[in-house]
């Protein structure tokens, strides 16, 4: 006690607890806070499993367990891709906790941590796109499914978005009364979007224009989700399953490679027949830094410009009146 009157109690230590609960706290206000939530909580459980310790002091987090947490995250099958956002998210965490709290004798071992490469010959396999006759050969099998992931699966063929894009559309992001109909791709209450998922509006064209006209006729009064059936999942992993089903039936499905983000890559490619890099960088959300097409969001974004590249691309696709396809000529 006389210790503690002379020099001052000695302060607790500072944990994972306190750093994730001071860095929701700053968010807590954000449109996607509650999955930004579950994301922290994530890595920060990941982060205590793979120390073996419950809620441990942040300076005891050192270089050594940053490399255990990441290899952790490898060996439990996790893409490389999976794993750089990961370290991402504990990164901004403890960084947060340690300008919060001011820990000036820890460094933070996350900033700087090298990642596993891939040199695109070894390692991670990449994903592929589907092509006409596989795409064929899905929408055969296709009678199964629900409504919504039928609907989920036009989309993405048309534009190219990701499922996590796709589920957590609302309908006051989609514009179907505007001079080129389109949606928008934001972050909202019902998920956010995750590193690389870039915020932008794309053009809706073909029969994926007929098929939203069609479901927003047919939406309840006060609906405000598109896809009801999927969006308050914690993620899109429920959605990836059901539309792994009818590709598994179809003999198209290959694990890492064949799967329904291909449809992303089909749409690359067929745009990259049509489109200046500018428009595809619009359409696919590409680039991020301030001087980058993806950054113009809220602009001059060449909506009408996105629309007839699109549609181009889906023509040369043969999948623009789908579920109607061209014949498969090549």
């Amino acid at each position: 006690m006389a210790k503690a009157q002379m020099f001052g109690a000695e302060r607790p230590p500072v944990t994972i607890s306190n750093a994730v609960e001071a860095y929701l706290k700053d968010r807590e206000l954000r449109s996607s806070y509650a999955d930004l939530s579950k994301q922290v909580q994530l890595v920060a459980s990941g982060l205590e499993d793979s120390m073996g310790q419950k809620d441990p002091a942040i300076h005891l987090i050192d270089e050594e367990v940053a490399y255990a947490y990441r290899d952790s995250l490898i060996a439990k099958g996790n893409s490389l891709g999976t794993v750089q956002r990961r370290v991402t998210t504990i990164k901004a965490v403890l960084n947060h906790g340690k300008k919060r709290f001011k820990l000036k004798d820890w460094d933070n071992p996350f900033n700087g941590l090298e990642m596993p490469e891939d040199d695109g010959l070894a390692g991670e396999q990449k994903r592929l796109p589907l092509s006409l006759d596989e795409i064929r050969k899905v929408r055969d099998q296709h009678e199964s499914l629900n409504d919504d992931a039928k609907a989920v699966w036009h989309l993405m063929l048309f534009t190219g978005v990701r499922p996590n894009e796709a589920r957590g559309l609302l309908w006051d992001e989609v514009h179907l009364d505007h001079p080129t109909p389109h949606f928008e791709v934001r972050p909202n209450a019902r998920r956010r979007l995750k590193v690389g998922e870039t915020q932008r509006r794309i053009p809706l064209v073909g029969s994926a224009l007929t098929m939203m006209q069609d479901r927003r006729n047919d939406a309840s009064s006060g609906q405000q989700e598109v896809f009801p059936r999927y969006v308050h999942h914690r993620n899109a992993n429920s959605l990836s399953a059901t539309l792994v089903k009818p590709m598994k039936k179809a003999k198209v499905w290959a694990k890492y490679v064949k799967v329904p983000y291909s449809l992303r890559h089909s749409v690359k490619d067929w745009l990259r027949r049509t489109a200046p890099e500018g428009i595809r960088s619009l359409i696919m959300g590409h680039g991020h830094g301030e001087g980058r097409v993806a950054s113009g969001y809220g602009g001059d974004d060449l909506l009408d410009m996105q629309a007839t590249h699109l549609t181009a691309a889906l023509e040369i696709g043969g999948v623009i009146h789908y579920p109607i396809l061209r014949e498969d000529d090549s």
